[in-house]
């Protein structure tokens, strides 16, 4: 976007203004495309502006910016059916029911926002339902993680270096493990939620001695494989649960993603007199949010520590980061925007 911006300014500077116009409308900044268009326009070309209006208008929609996408039409042509479409596409319901009554087209409203509006409630009536769905399995699930130690957890994790542990302490007959290291640190830090560490560092069988080539290799063959795992959040390993809070942080984004379409919607379910769609998308919605505002705390506050390979293959806990008392702690998911009930709730609705 950036280029288009720079190569619209130098054509500009150049005096090449055909060229500086395509630039513009390929950056999207539709309004100087249009500007420049239109000042050094003759009679001659005014179809050329009308020209730039439908080619902005289709770039704009192909970066999903629905409403500039139909403004660009309604300023610049007498393409009303295609403009009052995008508006519908963009979820704008208020802006398409006021241009149909402007451009007196009644028709548009009954071909064209109506439908709009009834595909788009059972849509997000869809959605709605398939994120409470899943949110509800995977809190499920973290549940379940969260009631493992993390002992356990590693031990699935790295089963080799479990019977590495318990062979050696076998041999010592006092239970210890001389290449486990293993700490649990409920100390304060600054947060009222609980709080764990834990950390286990494999010892090299000669830490000074130069590694092979071929230890080299087997050491980043298992980094990428634990790698691998981390980003995937394989069940039952130590890096479930930070796969499990991700995911339903992205599933928290999205309820509030929905708050501003819910309302939108159904005050335009109000205005044609749908009373029983808006009760039930704000029911269905409220209920969704409901269930994240409740769970939250346990998701987001009570998230246990993040383990990683190190440099040299050794197994250790993610490096600590500075909260904003000036202590270090260990790395967490941040809590993301949160839902509420106040921007998107209509109070009258039953």
């Amino acid at each position: 976007m950036r280029q288009w911006k720079q190569a619209a300014a130098s054509y500009l500077v150049g005096g090449a203004h055909s060229r500086a116009v395509d630039s513009f409308v390929q950056s999207t900044d539709w309004r100087k495309a249009l500007a420049l268009a239109s000042n050094h326009a003759s009679t001659n070309s005014l179809q050329n502006i009308h020209d730039t209006a439908i080619h902005a208008s289709a770039v704009l929609a192909e970066h999903h910016l629905f409403g500039q996408a139909a403004t660009v039409l309604l300023e610049y042509t007498d393409r009303d059916e295609e403009a009052i479409a995008l508006l519908v596409k963009g979820s704008l319901w208020a802006d398409a029911l006021r241009y149909s009554l402007l451009r007196q087209r009644n028709d548009l409203i009954e071909t064209t926002v109506r439908p709009g509006l009834r595909d788009a409630h059972a849509s997000l009536l869809d959605d709605i339902d398939e994120i409470a769905t899943a949110f509800d399995s995977k809190l499920a699930r973290l549940r379940e993680v969260r009631a493992i130690p993390l002992e356990a957890l590693l031990s699935a994790t790295f089963p080799s270096l479990s019977s590495a542990a318990d062979a050696d302490s076998n041999a010592d007959g006092d239970g210890n493990l001389d290449n486990v290291d293993v700490m649990s640190d409920t100390s304060s830090m600054a947060t009222t939620s609980r709080f764990s560490t834990f950390s286990a560092t494999v010892t090299n069988a000669s830490s000074s001695s130069r590694m092979t080539g071929s230890t080299a290799r087997r050491m980043s063959k298992s980094r990428r494989k634990e790698e691998r795992r981390k980003v995937h959040g394989k069940k039952g390993t130590i890096y479930e649960e930070a796969y499990l809070v991700d995911s339903l942080a992205k599933l928290v984004d999205r309820v509030r993603v929905h708050q501003s379409s819910a309302h939108a919607m159904n005050i335009a379910f109000i205005q044609f007199g749908w009373m029983p769609a808006a009760s039930k998308l704000q029911a269905n919605f409220a209920k969704l949010v409901a269930s994240v505002l409740d769970s939250a705390g346990f998701v987001f506050d009570e998230q246990r520590a993040q383990m990683q390979f190190g440099k040299n293959g050794q197994l250790e806990m993610a490096p600590p980061v500075i909260n904003e008392q000036g202590l270090a702690s260990q790395p967490k998911h941040p809590k993301p925007v949160l839902p509420s009930n106040d921007n998107w709730r209509i109070d009258t609705l039953v």
